[in-house]
């Protein structure tokens, strides 16, 4: 018990002090992006994808990518069980969030967030979506991959929970095609099962559910690339061939 709690303590530390100076280079690279956007947006990508890596192996999580990582610009959607996905999403693909507009003030990560280029959306609000849709075809054509938990929520990963159409419309206007994907963990013998410990879902409370989180020795997480991407006339099925394409694992 008291190696649980040094080890989680350990890695609260070990963020801060590996994140800080990513962080400050996430920063000296906004500048850039007034006289040369194509490349500060490389360097935002690299860095981004070195840092979660790092995280990775700072919170014990052991990463397995299962298909093709995709290449073309586009949405690219999978399940969401966790806050911990992101860390997964970012080491496999350079991609830029989607993500709610509270991340964004959030101490330190939303700073974070958005110097590594979140896209920040108010679901609370449907007069946004035309706002949302714009920003996120925008980054779609300027050659991004744009990475969307289209369920809106997290789940505790029994089923795909039904896509949220709206914002798939980003996909319609650009004429791309959307790669899906699902995410699964595993945890050690004996440990607490990943659908309580990984995933969190319902009433969890953030800080609590981190901590118990970190107290554990590893984790594995899985991520698989499905190999056809999906194409729909609109929206609403678009989102319902995409839920269908990514339940197949479940």
């Amino acid at each position: 018990m008291l190696l649980e709690h040094v080890r989680a303590t350990f890695r609260l530390f070990a963020i801060f002090v590996y994140s800080t100076p990513y962080l400050a280079l996430q920063l000296l690279v906004q500048p850039v992006f007034r006289v040369a956007p194509g490349k500060a947006r490389q360097a935002q990508k690299i860095l981004t994808r070195r840092w979660a890596r790092g995280m990775a192996r700072i919170i014990g999580m052991r990463l397995e990518v299962v298909g093709s990582i995709p290449t073309e610009r586009g949405l690219i959607i999978t399940n969401h069980l966790s806050y911990v996905d992101i860390v997964a999403l970012w080491s496999a693909v350079p991609g830029l969030f989607v993500s709610t507009h509270q991340v964004s003030r959030w101490p330190f990560i939303g700073v974070f967030a958005r110097t590594a280029g979140s896209l920040f959306i108010d679901r609370d609000h449907a007069s946004d979506a035309h706002r949302s849709i714009s920003l996120i075809s925008e980054a779609i054509e300027a050659g991004n991959h744009v990475i969307l938990f289209a369920e809106g929520t997290t789940s505790m990963g029994s089923e795909v929970l039904p896509l949220h159409p709206p914002l798939l419309e980003a996909a319609i206007r650009t004429g791309t095609a959307v790669s899906c994907g699902d995410i699964g963990y595993q945890v050690e013998p004996g440990q607490i099962p990943a659908h309580l410990s990984i995933c969190w879902w319902g009433d969890m409370t953030f800080y609590d559910h981190l901590y118990a989180l970190f107290r554990m020795p590893s984790f594995r997480a899985r991520i698989e690339f499905l190999e056809e991407p999906v194409e729909a006339p609109n929206r609403k099925i678009l989102a319902k061939a995409a839920r269908e394409l990514i339940s197949q694992n479940f």
